[in-house]
């Protein structure tokens, strides 16, 4: 990522995007994130199901509220079947903590490259490969960064 966040041609693609088609980009991304998800999701909760039996399913209430009852309810489970409603919901819960999980670390990433790029990268270099001067950001001008430098991150 930091490769890809000090090449010359990032910054020029990115310097010549209007704000709807920077935002336009990132929403194409998470289509394509929630995407991928929603096909590997139902994999892992098959996967999980398939797990969860007898004394793996012990192991697994460890450490819960039901621990205590787990080895008398797990002899009555011949083998977990959820329902479409179940399933959905689980998949609903994955697919929330997974995109939680997801936007944290991007907007950890954000943030380092905002940092990173302030620190590191000149507004004579921002000039040099984007071809003019680094212009102030607008909405955001409490940011002291430049707008080139908010798109980069961004994308």
């Amino acid at each position: 990522m930091t490769f890809l966040f000090i090449n010359t041609e990032v910054w020029q693609v990115n310097s010549n995007l209007s704000r709807e088609s920077l935002w336009l980009t990132v929403m194409l991304f998470t289509a394509v994130a929630v995407a991928f998800l929603l096909v590997r999701l139902p994999e892992e909760v098959h996967h999980v199901s398939a797990q969860a039996r007898g004394e793996r399913l012990v192991a697994l209430c460890t450490d819960t509220p039901v621990a205590s009852i787990a080895d008398e309810v797990v002899g009555d489970i011949s083998e977990p079947h959820l329902s479409r409603l179940q399933r959905g919901n689980l998949i609903s819960v994955l697919l929330f903590a997974r995109l939680l999980q997801v936007l944290l670390l991007a907007g950890s990433m954000f943030a380092f490259f905002l940092i990173f790029g302030k620190l590191a990268i000149r507004a004579t270099v921002i000039e040099s490969w984007v071809g003019h001067a680094p212009t102030a950001l607008l909405r955001f001008d409490w940011l002291p960064v430049s707008n080139e430098l908010f798109q980069v991150s961004v994308f």
